[in-house]
C-alpha cells in the first residue's frame, strides 16, 4: 500500500489561519451582539418614573401655565401669573405631552450638570413640572435646552436627579408652530356636531333655521351650502378656534350683529352674541373669544 503523503507546510499553516479568522469573526460577533444589547438596554432607560400626574407646569414662549387634574379632566389654576376666568385646558395636548414623558428615554450619555448652561439651560425652549399623590407622593422637573446637531436628540436636565443627558426632540414636535394659547381649550362652544339637534340665527347675518329629523338634516331656511354637506359644514362651524380672549368682559356684547342659537337634547342650550369685528359672547362660557375670518364667511 502506498503511504499517503502529507500536506506541505504552506497549507498546514493555511488551514490554522483559516481558523483563527474563523475564530476572531465569532468573537467579534459576540461582542458585537453585546454592544447592542447594552445600548438597547441603556436608550430604553426612562428619563424618571412617574405616578398619576395631577398638578402640572409648563413654561413655554416666555409665558407659565399651571393645571390641575379635577374628575379626569385638566382645567387651567394659572395662566402667567394670573386666575383664568376660562379654565378649559386642551386636553389632548397636555396627554400627549405627557405620554411622551412616562415614556421618553434617556441616552447612554450622560453630562456635568454644571454645565447645563452649556446645553441651553439658561433660556429652556421648554420646562415641565409634574407632581403626583399616587401610587406615592413624587414630583420631577425637565428642561429641554439645546437640539443636537443632527436634530433627532434635545438635551434635556432634571434638577431633583442633577442629571444631565439626551432624549428624543419629538417632544419639541408637539409644540412647533403653537403658541401658550393653543394650552387651552380655544373652541367658543361646547358642542359637537353630534349633540346640535337645531341651529338657528337671527340679526344682520345670513337667516339659518337647521333641524336634525333623525339621521338627516332639514332646512327650514335655504341652505348656505349643499344639503349633502351639512355635517361638514357643521364641523367646521363648531370647530371655530378663538384668537384672542377678553377674561375682563370689557368688550360689549349687549347689542351683538348677530345671534346664533344652538340647541341639544335635554333642553341643552347655548347663544351665542356676535359683533361685527367679530367677538362673541357665549351664554354658557365666561369670557369674550374673537375669532378668525373664516367664521364671518361661514354665517355672513
Amino acid at each position: 500500500m502506498k503511504k499517503l503523503e502529507e500536506p506541505p507546510y504552506s497549507v498546514k499553516m493555511s488551514k490554522k489561519r483559516t481558523l483563527l479568522f474563523l475564530t476572531l469573526i465569532l468573537w467579534l460577533g459576540v461582542f458585537l451582539i453585546w454592544i447592542s444589547q447594552r445600548q438597547s438596554k441603556n436608550l430604553s432607560t426612562p428619563l424618571f418614573k412617574s405616578g398619576e400626574v395631577t398638578l402640572l407646569e409648563i413654561h413655554f414662549e416666555k409665558k407659565s401655565l399651571s393645571f390641575e387634574k379635577y374628575n379626569g379632566n385638566w382645567k387651567i389654576t394659572d395662566y402667567d401669573g394670573k386666575k383664568p376666568l376660562d379654565t378649559r385646558a386642551n386636553q389632548n395636548l397636555i396627554e400627549h405631552l405627557l405620554d411622551f414623558l412616562k415614556t421618553a428615554n434617556k441616552s447612554s450619555e450622560t453630562y456635568p450638570h454644571k454645565e447645563a448652561n452649556k446645553y441651553g439651560m439658561t433660556n429652556p425652549q421648554l420646562v415641565v413640572s409634574l407632581k403626583w399623590l399616587h401610587p406615592q407622593i413624587g414630583e420631577e422637573a425637565l428642561f429641554f435646552g439645546n437640539v443636537e446637531l443632527s436634530e433627532k436628540n434635545v438635551f434635556v436636565f432634571l434638577p431633583k436627579q442633577m442629571l444631565l443627558t439626551k432624549t428624543s426632540s419629538q417632544i419639541l414636535e408637539l409644540f412647533r408652530n403653537k403658541s401658550p394659547l393653543d394650552l387651552r381649550e380655544r373652541k367658543i362652544t361646547t358642542f359637537e356636531t353630534d349633540d346640535v339637534e337645531e341651529l338657528k340665527t337671527q340679526g344682520k347675518c345670513k337667516a339659518m333655521h337647521l333641524i336634525r329629523d333623525g339621521d338627516r338634516w332639514v332646512w327650514k331656511t335655504k341652505p348656505p351650502i349643499d344639503v349633502a354637506k351639512t355635517n361638514q359644514w357643521l364641523d367646521e362651524l363648531l370647530g371655530i378656534a378663538y384668537y384672542d380672549i377678553d377674561e375682563e368682559n370689557k368688550i360689549d356684547l349687549k347689542k351683538p350683529h348677530c345671534i346664533l342659537e344652538l340647541l341639544g337634547r335635554k333642553n341643552r342650550k347655548e347663544t351665542l352674541s356676535i359683533s361685527l369685528d367679530l367677538w362673541i359672547k357665549n351664554s354658557q362660557l365666561p369670557a369674550n373669544y374673537r375669532v378668525p375670518s373664516t367664521f364671518s364667511k361661514i354665517i355672513y
